[in-house]
């Protein structure tokens, strides 16, 4: 039991760091720091554990989880003086969630069958580098990004096979997961996305 508190408290402190940056409800951690206690982490509601290829897993978190859980476990941790960052935090995912759906419907206007990889669970917005490329970076979750390429039409790239926003997220988001590709720097994963008429 005190392993997983402690391996809580690193999470949530990192968490906390992201927000009083406005960053994303999320962190990125090396996996051998968690999995001692992993499977009990799982089991925390408002926690969702994603073990991403190599060495780092995606840790997101619910703002009720995030308040509630750190008042409990820092002493030091301020609720009132922390909700202004969360809002802070939530309103610069939201305007990003808007940005991405701009980009999208710039695409469709356009005609064009339009295939291309962009970042996403980043904590800083409009471009991101990864092995010498820049890609286009959005502060959203999977959850986010899904609902808005499915609005539009698109397909993502999941495991070398197209698959519709609605069918990952009715049994294939493991599979997305596994798709996810690591920005170098761990901040934000790669996702391919395309129109139907395009082919990956």
């Amino acid at each position: 039991m005190k392993l997983e508190v402690a391996a809580e408290k690193y999470i949530l402190s990192n968490i906390i760091d992201s927000v009083a940056q406005e960053g994303g409800l999320w962190t990125y951690l090396p996996k051998c720091d968690i999995e001692p206690c992993l499977e009990n982490l799982r089991t925390i509601d408002g926690l969702n554990i994603i073990l991403l290829k190599g060495e780092f897993a995606l840790i997101e978190c619910k703002p009720d989880y995030l308040i509630r859980r750190s008042s409990e476990l820092f002493l030091e941790f301020d609720s009132e003086g922390f909700v202004p960052l969360l809002n802070n935090s939530l309103q610069a995912m939201s305007d990003s969630s808007v940005a991405f759906e701009n980009f999208l419907h710039k695409q469709v206007e356009k005609g064009e069958k339009y295939r291309g990889k962009l970042a996403i669970y980043c904590n800083n917005d409009l471009f991101i580098s990864n092995k010498g490329h820049n890609y286009t970076a959005y502060k959203i979750n999977l959850h986010d990004a899904l609902n808005s390429l499915s609005s539009m039409g698109y397909v993502l790239n999941v495991c070398g096979k197209a698959m519709t926003p609605t069918q990952i997220a009715e049994g294939h988001i493991q599979d997305m997961y596994n798709s996810f590709e690591v920005i170098d720097t761990e901040d934000g994963v790669l996702i391919e996305i395309c129109k139907p008429s395009a082919k990956f």
